[in-house]
């Protein structure tokens, strides 16, 4: 996976922009506010078609104009391709895969991203949506189908919620859940199936990473927690939905499922966040990021594009260290942004002097 070309009118603090990408490593330096991190973010919005930073997109469109155009040509297997997004002020977005509107399910997966920012070291203490959150993208990378089934699971479970204030309210038949805890339950099988199948992959793939990065000290690793019920398939999400119906009824919303579960980050198999020290949590969640590269990489033979939002600061000397060699050693083609060239190796990769939404 390499990108070829980013072209930026009118995103963030850029009017235009038409920049060209090297193979390897690509490090964007200069002050905080100058537009480095916009481009990892218009790379990634390339990727899912939702920005990490923020879920309003006319945040994302420079002062007093209407559109932002976002293009990236990357190659793939060998074969140039070109992603396209159109975001207007009144909040519409248009996708376009290669000149074609493509709808934003089946563009994600074409360009693999993999990024890693600061906030991502909240993966370990911050809120369950988070992790839910990390897993679902890179889930999503790999899998249409599963894209397609949160999305459904999402609808249905919307929907049911409704109903439920609704029924409370007088104005709905409690018979009508019926039908929605079927949908809800097949849907809720498939999404938290492949969730558990992933964590117990990256678990694997911690576990080694992990052990290399902290000198063989430590032993990282991934559980997946189902929330309210004990074994995943159809029948039990309907069992256990029909027994907590009174108390989703009187609370309007549902008690059970996917949207509730949440990913446990351990340390020598003890849950990470009660037990792990500030630095053991940086190395699971940077061992946690190489992971999902090389997950990604497995499943479409290829490595995702790198996205390192300055993180480099963030990590002690030994952490960083690994993370270039590792980066060197497997040739991965990474955008990474900085403020401060000491924590860049020498001859690691090209650099971007960054100010005022200017490359040079």
């Amino acid at each position: 996976m390499n990108i070829k070309k980013i072209y930026l009118n009118n995103f963030r603090n850029y009017l235009n922009l038409e920049l060209e990408l090297n193979d390897g490593v690509n490090i964007f330096l200069g002050e905080n506010g100058a537009g480095k991190t916009n481009i990892l973010e218009a790379l990634s919005l390339a990727s899912v078609t939702v920005s990490y930073r923020t879920r309003i997109d006319s945040d994302l469109i420079k002062w007093e104009n209407n559109i932002a155009e976002i293009r990236v040509d990357y190659e793939r297997y060998g074969v140039t391709s070109e992603i396209k997004l159109l975001l207007h002020k009144r909040g519409r977005k248009e996708i376009y895969l290669n000149g074609n509107k493509s709808a934003a399910k089946d563009i994600v997966g074409n360009l693999m991203t993999v990024v890693f920012s600061p906030e991502d070291l909240m993966l370990v203490k911050g809120a369950p949506s988070i992790r839910r959150s990390f897993i679902d993208r890179e889930i999503s990378q790999a899998s249409p189908l599963y894209i397609d089934n949160l999305i459904r699971y999402n609808k249905v479970l919307k929907e049911r919620n409704s109903l439920l204030k609704q029924i409370k309210e007088g104005v709905s038949s409690r018979e009508l859940l019926d039908i929605y805890d079927t949908q809800l339950s097949e849907y809720a099988s498939f999404v938290a199936n492949k969730r558990m199948e992933a964590a117990n992959r990256l678990d694997g793939i911690a576990k080694e990473i992990g052990t290399e990065i902290s000198g063989n000290k430590e032993k990282f690793g991934l559980k997946y927690f189902l929330s309210g019920i004990e074994e995943v398939c159809k029948d039990n999400y309907i069992k256990k939905l029909k027994e907590i119906r009174e108390k989703d009824i009187i609370r309007g919303s549902t008690g059970v499922g996917p949207h509730l579960d949440d990913l446990i980050f351990t340390i020598n198999e003890n849950d990470l966040k009660k037990y792990g020290s500030q630095g053991q949590q940086r190395t699971a969640v940077l061992g946690m990021k190489l992971s999902e590269v090389i997950f990604l990489k497995e499943e479409k033979d290829e490595y995702p594009l790198l996205l390192l939002d300055d993180v480099l600061s963030e990590l002690d000397e030994k952490r960083r260290s690994a993370l270039v060699n590792y980066l060197k050693e497997e040739s991965i083609t990474t955008v990474l942004t900085a403020t401060d060239d000491s924590y860049i190796p020498k001859d690691m990769g090209k650099i971007y002097k960054v100010t005022k939404g200017k490359v040079l």
